[in-house]
């Protein structure tokens, strides 16, 4: 009686294990297919636009994509942050393109909000800091 159920036990552990691999095959599938639909629509692929300059129309340099939030961009700029929707974003080539009117003194604005909300401090003990060279 112990050996059917020895093998009952094990026959079920194999089952399980085939399913997760199996659902870990369906998830990554649907998310490549997610990733290249966006990409061939040309709408930014999110993570894959992060560290990416963004111009304007007129090809001046408006920051660099540095991290995403919902459904915005934050950039870095030389003024400091800003949140661009990211349907105001489209690819081109290695960087990314502002499409029509955006609202820039608006976008820092909420960019400097995320900043603030982002910001952390780590306070160090100074037997940890390390020394300071001549």
């Amino acid at each position: 009686m112990a050996d059917s159920n020895t093998v009952l036990m094990a026959f079920f552990l194999l089952l399980a294990f085939v399913c997760m691999v199996w659902m870990a095959m369906i998830s990554r599938r649907a998310k490549a297919a997610q990733v290249a639909a966006e990409a061939a629509a040309g709408t930014p692929t999110r993570e894959g636009d992060l560290l990416k300059f963004v111009v304007d129309e007129a090809g001046n340099r408006k920051g660099e994509t540095v991290a995403l939030e919902g459904d915005a961009f934050i950039l870095k700029t030389s003024e400091g942050f800003a949140r661009v929707p990211t349907h105001a974003i489209e690819a081109q080539g290695a960087e990314l393109k502002v499409k029509g009117d955006v609202d820039w003194a608006q976008a820092r604005r909420d960019g400097e909000a995320w900043r603030e909300r982002s910001h952390k401090v780590v306070p160090y003990r100074p037997e940890e800091l390390p020394p300071e060279e001549a």
